[in-house]
């Protein structure tokens, strides 16, 4: 519940006590009123920092896969990846090696399944399920897939192996035995806010971004709009970066 609801919830009960002929209030009954007012926006600012607080939470954890697995392809010399399963309910990620360092990675540029016809859906999943066989779980790092909570969702993933904003399916981030990782951008968000968490390729930078959502005035449709416009212009600013 927001600023505006809770006006009109204090507004409703003031009305109410004109509604029944009176014409003036009490010390107690405009007491009541504003505690009412109180109540209600303390319960929104609650939730807009518990909103925060697991955000933060599963941006600090994928920090510190990356951070992880840039050590741990040096120590197995073997490709890392931090791979992601977006269609997923919920969603989930998992640090996963793979083969050696002589291993090469299909050189094929990812496209957005959306825009693929049924055949070329298939035969993407099966690439995909072919290259998923040689990755098997971190061990070390967790003990399985590590779920996103439900009150953040990644919109989609960008990285150099996609010209495109990858929003659905499956996707991976990898981390090499020479400490070089992908270049690439992770957009996830709340019901408050957009955050994002950028990836250096050669650097052990990750940078990170928020911008709130308009809310105040906006149907529920009118916000999720907002949360994939503004994914969408933070990853063209970091292509052209």
């Amino acid at each position: 519940m927001d600023k505006k609801a809770a006006k009109e919830k204090t507004q409703i009960y003031l009305s109410k006590k004109i509604s029944r002929g009176q014409a003036g209030f009490s010390l107690l009954e405009i007491l009541v009123a504003l505690t009412l007012g109180a109540m209600l926006y303390g319960l929104f600012a609650t939730s807009a920092n518990d909103s925060r607080d697991h955000l933060d939470q599963v941006m600090n954890n994928l920090k510190r896969a990356i951070r992880f697995s840039v050590d741990e392809a040096a120590l197995r010399n073997s490709i890392i990846r931090v791979h992601f399963e977006l269609d997923k309910e919920p969603q989930n990620w998992n640090v996963e090696y793979g083969p050696d360092s002589q291993f090469v990675l299909p050189n094929k540029k990812i496209e957005s399944r959306s825009k693929l016809g049924e055949r070329a859906k298939e035969e993407l999943e099966a690439e995909f399920k072919e290259l998923n066989k040689k990755f098997n779980p971190v061990t070390e790092f967790n003990d399985g897939l590590r779920e996103i909570s439900p009150l953040v969702r990644i919109l989609g993933i960008g990285s150099a192996l996609s010209d495109e904003f990858i929003t659905e399916f499956e996707h991976s981030l990898y981390i090499y035995p020479t400490g070089e990782k992908d270049n690439g951008i992770i957009i996830l968000a709340t019901d408050e806010e957009v955050a994002s968490l950028t990836i250096n390729p050669f650097t052990l930078e990750l940078e990170t971004q928020y911008r709130p959502l308009k809310l105040e005035g906006n149907t529920i449709e009118q916000i999720e709009g907002q949360k994939y416009e503004i994914a969408k212009d933070m990853f063209e600013s970091w292509k052209q970066k």
